[in-house]
């Protein structure tokens, strides 16, 4: 029957405009939720100085995120039930001048299309009203309205906004006038030669460990990351014990070194540049040695 293809086609219509209407609303709050996820990354400093990486992999690691989300909204948006039923429903909400009529037509025809039979005077009567009851772009302006175009201008100033802050997140912290690095404040500054002064991030400080064990020490130096860095160690008394070379980690901006035997008290710095650390103390200690242990066994 043409009537019933008709409904069929507005309900269609207006199904199409209830899942762009959702998924423009879970966009909303998707972004919303970056919004917050990027102010807290720049309140840690940024990507690279949460995390240590540099511009192109905090660039990457954002793109390969916002990818996801956008998959997972999509997702969600696809797998969402909107069946006829339920279009029918939501106009009615929208239009109560329908008095059900639309829901009556719709469960006729469902009930029709399962069995396979013609419809009688009565069916096709309620059919026929519900189709003339009002136009498909009635039905639009009562169930959507202008919530596409309100959607549409406000996710458009939230992904400029969004954008922009995962940006800021991405670049921030590469050239800092003044920051925070673990214990030590850096200032970068240049010498009356105009060298660079370099900070140094040096971990673990000053430690106590067990006598003949290893230090492993890591080391992060800013405002530029130098060619090579070295690991120099000397008694209490300042007498130079031994050094060794500080190859550069994975990151590209963490130097690595290790002190195969700490045997005695000692200091140690970080020497890069022509310029070094503080220095830091090394403690040692040595666990209590069982002499006698007596058992009573029952």
């Amino acid at each position: 029957m043409i009537e019933g293809l008709l409904i069929q086609e507005r309900l269609d219509a207006v199904r199409a405009a209830l899942r762009e209407v959702r998924r423009r609303e879970a966009y909303r709050v998707l972004m919303v939720g970056l919004m917050v996820v990027a102010c807290g990354l720049i309140g840690f400093g940024g990507l690279k100085s949460l995390f240590g990486y540099s511009i192109l992999a905090s660039q990457l690691f954002i793109t390969l995120g916002l990818g996801l989300c956008v998959g997972l909204v999509e997702r969600w948006v696809n797998r969402v039930r909107c069946g006829s039923v339920e279009v029918a429903r939501e106009i009615e909400a929208a239009m109560p001048e329908l008095d059900a009529r639309l829901l009556t037509a719709v469960a006729v025809l469902e009930k029709k299309r399962k069995l396979d039979e013609v419809m009688d005077f009565l069916e096709r009567r309620v059919v026929v009203e519900a189709l003339n009851a009002g136009s498909l772009e009635v039905w639009l302006e009562g169930v959507i309205g202008n919530r596409l175009k309100v959607l549409g201008r406000w996710n458009a100033v939230l992904g400029c906004l969004v954008f922009g802050l995962f940006v800021w997140a991405g670049v921030m912290g590469e050239d800092e006038g003044k920051e925070k690095l673990g214990s030590e404040e850096v200032v970068v500054e240049r010498a009356a030669d105009g060298v660079v002064v370099l900070g140094f991030e040096v971990k673990p400080g000053s430690v106590e460990v067990e006598r003949d064990s290893r230090l492993v020490v890591e080391a992060k130096v800013s405002p530029v990351v130098p060619r090579e860095a070295r690991l120099v160690w000397t008694d209490a008394a300042g007498v130079a014990l031994g050094s060794a070379g500080m190859p550069v980690g994975v990151d590209g901006v963490t130097f690595g070194g290790m002190i195969g035997r700490v045997d005695r008290e000692m200091r140690y710095r970080v020497e890069a540049e022509g310029q070094r650390s503080a220095e830091y103390a090394v403690t040692t200690f040595v666990y209590p040695k069982l002499e006698r242990l007596d058992v009573v066994v029952v």
